[in-house]
């Protein structure tokens, strides 16, 4: 939770803002990560600003395209 909660601090003050950049694609793909394979972890309760920057970068079609198909262990 500590690493989520840095993150969601590290938007209100600005960090991954901007044109689409490298942090913001590694940053994007780790969420979608943890949303899709690690669904005991709600990393998104009390953070909105996190859960908003997957939502928006989860909807660009370069990710949509390249998102990792779902795993059946």
């Amino acid at each position: 939770d500590r690493a989520a909660d840095a993150l969601e601090a590290a938007l209100a003050g600005g960090a991954y803002a901007g044109p689409l950049s490298a942090s913001q694609i590694a940053l994007g793909a780790a969420l979608e990560n943890f949303a899709r394979r690690h669904k005991i972890w709600d990393w998104r309760a009390g953070r909105p600003l996190l859960s908003r920057f997957l939502d928006a970068i989860a909807a660009r079609p370069s990710f949509v395209a390249t998102v990792q198909p779902e795993l059946s262990l």
